[in-house]
């Protein structure tokens, strides 16, 4: 193998343990950016949404018969039913979905208070559910995110470990290989017999 190739293959190997650390790197992180930023903001969402509905069974609580509350309360559920991203969720959507409709029949019907009262607090008792459920995807999504990291954090320390213990190869490799020629050929000049001297040839003589 030439000694330029060497020299190319050396600084080719470096490149590529370089370019593969920083796409590495880069990679990683776009993924849990992009990945955990979109699961969350929804999770986000839908417990902003359940409290508004929980604000709102507190003023039926208060009034059971008012319009603007319940409005309210169909208002956030519907933008609940189209943000749906957990297992089970949708079931306790289309379970508050019906339990609402309930509530409307009794308030036309002007059944007792108390039966009104009863179906507030299982719409409650379904909107915390619903929550809860959300946080818990919420608090999950962030420890794998975590968990991750810290395996990408280790990937990219390996990396970084073999990326330097290669460039310390080549640091010490290196300038054996290009002087190597040298050290073979040093000894052969120094034994190398001096030149002769030039002849001398005798100089003319001038006249006046």
């Amino acid at each position: 193998m030439s000694l330029k190739l060497k020299i190319r293959l050396s600084i080719l190997v470096m490149l590529t343990l370089l370019l593969g650390l920083g796409g590495y790197t880069i990679l990683t992180i776009q993924q849990l950016n992009v990945g955990t930023r979109s699961i969350q903001r929804a999770n986000f969402r839908s417990v902003e949404y359940g409290e508004q509905m929980l604000r709102a069974l507190e003023q039926l609580q208060d009034q059971p018969a008012a319009t603007a509350p319940l409005a309210q309360l169909r208002r956030a559920l519907t933008r609940e039913a189209a943000n749906i991203t957990e297992a089970g969720e949708l079931e306790l959507v289309d379970t508050l979905t019906q339990q609402v409709a309930e509530y409307q029949r009794l308030v036309d019907d002007r059944a007792p208070t108390p039966q009104q009262l009863a179906k507030l607090r299982q719409l409650r008792a379904e909107t915390h559910r619903m929550m809860r459920l959300n946080a818990a995807s919420f608090n999950a999504q962030t420890a794998r995110t975590a968990l991750a990291a810290g395996r990408a954090r280790h990937t990219v320390l390996l990396l970084l470990l073999l990326s330097t213990a290669v460039g310390l190869g080549l640091i010490v490799r290196l300038p054996r290989v290009v002087l190597r020629p040298y050290a073979v050929c040093g000894p052969m000049w120094k034994t190398w017999p001096a030149p002769a001297p030039p002849p001398a040839f005798p100089l003319p003589k001038t006249t006046r």
